[in-house]
């Protein structure tokens, strides 16, 4: 069990709502908030929603300021609730070190509320099994990975935090084959957890 918790804590370590690749993600449409101070609530509503996105990203992705990304993340949930990028991005910064702080529960109201929004939303399924991983729910989470790698069965994280759940649920054979796939899809992490957990010891 030490070997999967370290492992688990590795692969969140790689992903964590940090993929840089989000379609809003215009770092040179937006002014560097490493040159600026954060605005103040006042202006902050005076922004457009995708404005107030692209900052929040910006300092949630690149800045690491979880601070100055909840800010506007949420005055751009303000102007609208009901857009799934908004409840998303609260559900991540609510995520992090969420088993220390407490706000777990807050990750998964935003998340639930973007899944419930779009359902094919798999960044948010994908970080729902996170949270409900760290909350000990391994049959919540494995019921999201398995949609989330229906919807992308090439994404090899997906393989390797499901098989941290059907580990916990004592399912080794599924484990180790969602290792393989992972292994297959290019990871050495999942090469390395292979060789230490399923393959027969001498």
């Amino acid at each position: 069990m030490k070997y999967l918790i370290v492992f688990f804590l590795l692969i969140i370590s790689i992903y964590s709502c940090k993929e840089s690749n989000h379609t809003q993600f215009q770092t040179n449409q937006i002014e560097s908030s490493s040159k600026a101070n954060v605005d103040n609530f006042d202006s902050l509503l005076t922004k457009t929603y995708d404005e107030l996105i692209n900052r929040g990203m910006e300092q949630f992705l690149k800045l690491r300021n979880y601070t100055k990304a909840f800010m506007y993340f949420q005055t751009a949930w303000v102007k609208d609730s009901n857009k799934v990028d908004a409840n998303y991005w609260l559900g991540c910064v609510h995520s992090i070190d969420c088993e220390k702080t407490k706000t777990c529960n807050k990750s998964l109201y935003y998340l639930n509320k973007a899944i419930n929004i779009d359902r094919n939303y798999r960044r948010a399924l994908k970080q729902r099994a996170i949270i409900l991983l760290k909350m000990h729910d391994a049959g919540g989470a494995l019921f999201d990975l398995n949609e989330a790698i229906a919807s992308d069965p090439k994404d090899t994280i997906l393989f390797s935090f499901r098989y941290v759940a059907k580990s916990i649920l004592k399912d080794k054979k599924g484990a180790c084959e969602d290792l393989l796939k992972s292994i297959k899809l290019g990871s050495v992490n999942a090469k390395n957890e292979y060789n230490t957990s399923c393959m027969p010891k001498m």
